[in-house]
């Protein structure tokens, strides 16, 4: 099985409020850098909960902005999820081969994704680069290595693509995203 995690860049709101909107947690949070932080909380890894956007759209809530989650599934499907005060504003999945399949066998079908609706409801960012990374035209490689290109498309920080709580607590050394405060029993690591 390929890399499976979910994260969540926090727009506008600082370190401190996020870590006490997380409540109980365990999640690890990194320092706050240009109005940006990035969230790696153990419920939305859960199998029951994955993808499905939970620690966004409460964090949007709670801190009344915007808040974007990218799960990444097996390596093979990129999802984002942007909220806006806790109401889900923008969904899209790139359109694998797997999740077209998958979305098929469940009898469904994927929400499209939309560069310049992203851009343009996250305020930030490049449309056509957003575009391109979730083009499933373009050949880019994992949806990890699809995640970071989104991740610079969108002037999102890089320590995001490839990282989950999961693999934060197994693997901290490999992590280049500065320091990290746990909340609730997050495992090894310590508020730095």
């Amino acid at each position: 099985m390929g890399t499976t995690y979910a994260n969540v860049t926090v727009v506008g709101a600082d370190h401190d409020a996020v870590v006490a909107a997380l409540g109980p947690g365990p999640a690890l949070v990194t320092d706050t850098v240009d109005g940006l932080t990035v969230v790696f909380a153990a419920t939305d890894e859960e199998a029951a909960r994955f993808g499905e956007g939970l620690t966004a759209a409460a964090l949007s809530a709670t801190c009344g902005g915007l808040a974007l989650e990218v799960s990444v599934f097996d390596d093979d499907i990129l999802q984002y999820r942007l909220y806006r005060d806790g109401a889900e504003i923008d969904v899209g999945v790139v359109a694998t081969p797997v999740a077209v399949e998958l979305a098929e066998l469940a009898g469904g079908a994927l929400p499209v994704p939309d560069a310049a609706r992203l851009v343009e409801r996250l305020g930030r960012g490049d449309a056509a680069l957003a575009g391109r990374a979730l083009s499933s035209d373009e050949p880019i490689g994992s949806a990890s290595d699809r995640h970071a290109w989104l991740a610079e498309a969108l002037d999102l920080p890089r320590c995001a693509p490839g990282w989950g709580y999961r693999y934060l607590t197994s693997f901290p050394d490999g992590f280049d995203g500065g320091p990290l405060t746990a909340v609730g029993d997050a495992g090894p690591q310590e508020d730095s």
